[in-house]
């Protein structure tokens, strides 16, 4: 992969990273388990992350998430959202190298 092909990668939206995530995950994860990380990604992280190129998510507040997340949903939906966020953080952090510290996330 050369340069050019990495810095295209890097402009890919957390939504496009996502779908590539739950292909990654698929083989090793019940049908019922997939379905319903997908509705995480769909209901609740696309719509605020799904935008957002991966090249900025290491600036990116993910407190600000937390808290808006706690707006609405209970402390169970919470932390199965932030578990799918951070395991496609780290996934992203793994392919791109990107030096995103998802230690910091928390409910």
């Amino acid at each position: 992969m050369g340069l050019f092909d990495k810095q295209n990668k890097i402009n890919e939206t957390f939504s496009e990273v996502a779908k590539e995530w739950i292909l990654y995950k698929q083989p090793r994860l019940k049908k019922s388990t997939l379905s319903y990380y997908q509705y995480i990604i769909d209901t609740r992280l696309n719509n605020v992350l799904g935008r957002e190129k991966i090249s900025k998510l290491k600036e990116y507040n993910f407190n600000n998430l937390t808290i808006k997340l706690q707006e609405t949903l209970s402390k169970n939906s919470i932390r199965d959202t932030l578990v799918v966020l951070k395991s496609i953080l780290k996934f992203i952090d793994l392919k791109y190298d990107l030096g995103i510290n998802v230690e910091l996330i928390t409910i």
